[in-house]
Formats: C-alpha cells, structure tokens, sequence
C-alpha cells in the first residue's frame, strides 16, 4: 500500500523531479513555477505621515492619497502617483488645508460622476466636526477647494475614526464615523467641484463605545454595507 496517493496522467511541458504540478483545466498537468516580486519604488516624503486615506481615479489611470504630513504642522496632504510595471511615478505633494485635523482619521473617495476628488478630514478648530474636500485631479496634481466647510450633517458634532466609499448606483458619496458618545453616524451626499449637498439625514445606531467604523456599497444589493468594533 503506498504511503501516499498517486496519480497518472498526460504532462503539459516538462515536469522535473520532485517538482509541484497542478492540473490544468484540459485535464493534462504542469509544472507549478514562480515569478520574481517586486515592490516598486518607494518615495521619501513617505517617511513621515500619520494618517492615510487613497482612492483610484479610473479616468486618469492614476491614484492619490490623502494624509498628515508630519513634516509639515501634520497639515492634511494629497500626493498623486501613477504605475507603470513596477515603478511608481509621484506628484508634487499639496496641502489640501492648512489645518492639524487633531484627530486620527481621514476618508477619501473618487467620484466619477462628477470626476472629483473627495476628501473627508476633522476641523479642530471647529469642534472637530467633519470637513469635506474637493479635488479635481489633472495628471499627477489636484486642485483642493477647502471653502465649502463644513456640510450639514445631522449629527455634525466631532468625527474620528471614519471611512467613505461612493455609490456606483446613485452617484452619491457614503461617509461612516465615530462621535464623542461612540456612536456609529453614517451620512450620505452629492458633490459638485463648490457644492456638498447631504441626502436625507444621518443614521445614527443605538449603541455606543465603538472605535472603528468601515463602509462599503454593494451595487448587486443596492445597500451600503458598514462595520465598527
């Protein structure tokens, strides 16, 4: 009796010894054999954040990210990069608000519809309520509107730890936080490039003491789906 199962059948190529194979969809079998990974280059700027936040722009095949440059009184940055293989070109860093969130939170999402940027960070000097930030991208800069301030959510009293995501049905953006009580705020709204428009009213869940909160749409469904702990 062997000690282990054995199989027969037809090689797809040249199989050596003592090599893994795997059975391809012909029912014939091949050698398994790995590739080289590289992680790309990297860029110095990156030394020193706290804070991160990014989304894909698929109209300009590039992305940004958003986060506090430490480096710079922690003002909330934007840096755009774009792929090719395995290098990653960088933009210029830009300060998207000369302002110290005071928190440790941002979101940021890309709004086709509009063809927008958008970004989601504290004000500290306003009871750290939530502040969007508008973006509109052109190759590897974004040109920041902070003068929109700060829209009006329900539930608009002090945000951290938050998280966004847009609404491929509706063309809308989701926005998930944490307030001061612990409580889970979830808020929805429209964007144009001087404009947040809020849809309906916050929703606000019963409980409290949660820290984390996450937000995603699920476009089969038609329903945002969100967790905290």
């Amino acid at each position: 009796i062997d000690a282990l199962p054995s199989v027969s059948g037809s090689a797809s190529g040249a199989i050596a010894a003592n090599r893994a194979v795997l059975l391809k969809n012909d029912g014939t079998y091949e050698q398994v054999t790995g590739v080289n990974q590289n992680m790309g280059s990297v860029r110095s700027f990156f030394d020193r954040y706290s804070v991160i936040a990014g989304a894909y722009n698929p109209d300009l095949s590039n992305f940004a990210f958003l986060y506090q440059d430490i480096a710079n009184s922690q003002y909330t940055t934007s840096v755009v990069g774009s792929i090719s293989g395995t290098t990653i070109t960088w933009g210029t860093p830009q300060v998207a608000r000369s302002e110290n969130p005071g928190r440790d939170t941002m979101a940021m999402t890309y709004d086709p519809s509009q063809d927008l940027y958008v970004g989601v960070t504290c004000q500290s000097g306003n009871s750290y309520k939530p502040r969007v930030l508008i973006g509109t991208a052109s190759g590897t800069s974004i040109s920041w509107n902070d003068s929109i301030g700060n829209p009006a959510f329900t539930n608009n009293t002090y945000c951290d730890w938050m998280d966004s995501c847009y609404n491929t049905t509706n063309n809308r953006n989701g926005l998930i936080y944490c307030n001061n009580s612990g409580q889970v705020v979830a808020s929805e709204y429209t964007v144009t490039s001087n404009s947040v428009t809020v849809v309906g009213s916050d929703y606000a869940w019963n409980a409290s003491g949660y820290g984390h909160s996450r937000i995603c749409w699920d476009s089969t469904n038609g329903c945002y789906m969100t967790a905290a702990t």
